[in-house]
């Protein structure tokens, strides 16, 4: 959902003269403008590469909570489709190929050091709070949770050790 500006309620000329018509066409066509892209922004997330000087960024892909491989390889991102409210788990080149969603949905993703393990977190929102799992990615099938693997339940037994 986008956020717009609300048309003014009354014409732009109608504070003069304390308040000129120009100076409340560009207050409210401009500045308000800025505001609502901003916040419209704040709710798009996305992943943009550059070179290692700053030259030729270029976007990538709407996502969030971007981890490369230790490799180099594949870039892990949490990817918000249109029609879902929870971030899935996805993974692609560093040009932007290969495509991979792993079906799960998942939070900060993070890599072994092999990187043959996904680690992630899922939120409960029934409960709000946090699982820990980890997704073994060797001769895995993308959409498959065969190498998906709990290892922790809640936020709660990490602190208690429960």
């Amino acid at each position: 959902m986008a956020f717009t500006v609300a048309p003014l309620p009354y014409d732009y000329a109608a504070l003069e003269p304390t308040i000129d018509a120009a100076t409340m066409k560009l207050h409210h066509d401009k500045h308000h403008q800025t505001y609502v892209d901003k916040l419209n922004d704040r709710w798009e997330s996305a992943l943009w590469i550059m070179n290692a000087d700053g030259t030729k960024n270029r976007f990538l892909v709407k996502g969030s909570g971007a981890r490369w491989s230790p490799d180099g390889r594949t870039l892990a991102y949490v990817r918000f489709p249109e029609t879902a409210n929870r971030g899935q788990l996805t993974l692609m080149d560093p040009d932007g190929s290969n495509i991979r969603q792993l079906g799960h949905d998942g939070h900060s993703p993070d890599w072994s050091p092999d990187a043959g393990t996904l680690v992630f977190t899922n939120l409960l929102f029934s409960v709000s709070q946090y699982e820990l799992f980890t997704l073994d990615l060797s001769g895995l099938r993308f959409l498959d949770t065969s190498g998906l693997r709990l290892i922790l339940e809640t936020a709660e037994r990490i602190v208690t050790g429960v």
